[in-house]
């Protein structure tokens, strides 16, 4: 029988606990770097874009006047009646306009003219638009300093400035965003590079499982885009709110349609999934000893840091649910392949590419 020794059973332990400490700084360290540059360091390249635009690089920023302000509504609205002053109506020629009061003039979404005649003449009362407003069967979006008084008190779905104003050109959007993420990405994988490589290893042994595992997975954020629908459609319904695309969509759909969607893409199907499941998945579950607190706390989390720029905290909380529900989705894909990061990589990477694509085809 060997004798036990119990000063080298000890140094072992102590080796343990050391390099679990070890691991622990690498995850915490990571996620510290990861806040820090999307919530300061973005704000400063930020600051910094907005500086040069306004000074030597005009060709960053773009003008918004209240027509194109006005079309987006109505690209992003289905029931929608704009309140403007009438000062301005001049510029709104090709809208269908209605008198309103003395001071104000209503346009109206093109396939909702007949709802709003009065009898057959296109004359609204404005009791007549604060009847129909209590009934929730329009919205208005006006300037909020410049509301009539007839409809004070009525929730404002969104704002337009009535002067013309700069604001950055989707491809100025696309490199602000991209260089955020080349200024994560070698740090992040520096950091956790050995739990990386260590799970492309590991996931060499099912190798032949790759396909079934990556399409059963993209199959999982199938069911829970279906289930994120259905809920966000409950709560639009109980609310009476229009249904609004995330702050955060819109800037990806814009971005495809301009200069810079090579930029968005490498971001939103390469850097943006490995940054992602490194920080939300690798670095929170490293942390987390209980897997089911991980998920919800990593899942919430990467909701909220998808939703930051709404502009109400009503707009946060009903769009952060179709991005709590994916970071459910790849949290469950990630406990299920046994905290391997390979697969949940890919069917992230194949999601957002298969949303791309989807708006390069309807747009």
């Amino acid at each position: 029988m060997s004798q036990l020794n119990f000063s080298e059973l000890f140094k072992t332990t102590h080796e343990e606990h050391h390099s679990n400490l070890v691991n622990k700084s690498r995850f915490i360290l990571s996620i510290g770097y990861y806040f820090f540059v999307m919530l300061i360091i973005a704000s400063f390249i930020f600051i910094l874009f907005d500086q040069l635009g306004d000074t030597s690089i005009p060709s960053l920023k773009e003008t918004i006047t209240p027509q194109v302000e006005v079309d987006r509504l109505f690209d992003q609205y289905e029931n929608l009646v704009v309140v403007l002053p009438n000062a301005i109506i001049s510029d709104f020629v090709k809208y269908t306009t209605y008198p309103f009061n003395d001071s104000y003039f209503m346009i109206v979404y093109q396939d909702f003219d007949d709802f709003i005649d009065v009898d057959g003449v296109p004359n609204i009362l404005p009791t007549y638009i604060v009847s129909a407003l209590e009934l929730s069967t329009i919205d208005v979006a006006t300037q909020k300093s410049l509301i009539p008084e007839e409809l004070l008190g009525y929730d404002v779905i969104e704002t337009i400035q009535i002067n013309d104003y700069l604001t950055f050109t989707s491809f100025t959007n696309s490199i602000i965003n991209f260089i955020v993420y080349l200024l994560l990405f070698p740090v992040l994988f520096f950091l956790l590079r050995p739990y990386l490589i260590k799970d492309i290893q590991d996931a060499k042994s099912y190798q032949a499982k790759w396909v079934g595992l990556i399409i059963s997975g993209y199959l999982y954020v199938l069911a829970g885009n279906i289930f994120a629908n259905v809920l966000s459609q409950f709560v639009y319904l109980v609310t009476g709110r229009e249904q609004v695309e995330a702050v955060n969509q819109t800037i990806i759909m814009e971005s495809l349609q301009g200069n810079g969607a090579i930029l968005m893409i490498v971001s939103a199907v390469i850097l943006g999934p490995i940054v992602e499941e490194l920080i939300f998945r690798k670095a929170f579950f490293g942390i987390i000893s209980n897997q089911k607190i991980a998920v919800i706390v990593s899942s919430l989390t990467f909701g909220l840091i998808h939703v930051l720029a709404e502009p109400t905290f009503t707009d946060l909380l009903i769009n952060i649910i179709p991005y709590v529900v994916m970071g459910f989705v790849f949290g469950y894909i990630y406990t299920k392949q046994n905290k391997n990061l390979f697969v949940v990589t890919v069917v992230h990477m194949l999601t957002n590419l298969i949303s791309i694509i989807s708006i390069l085809l309807i747009f």
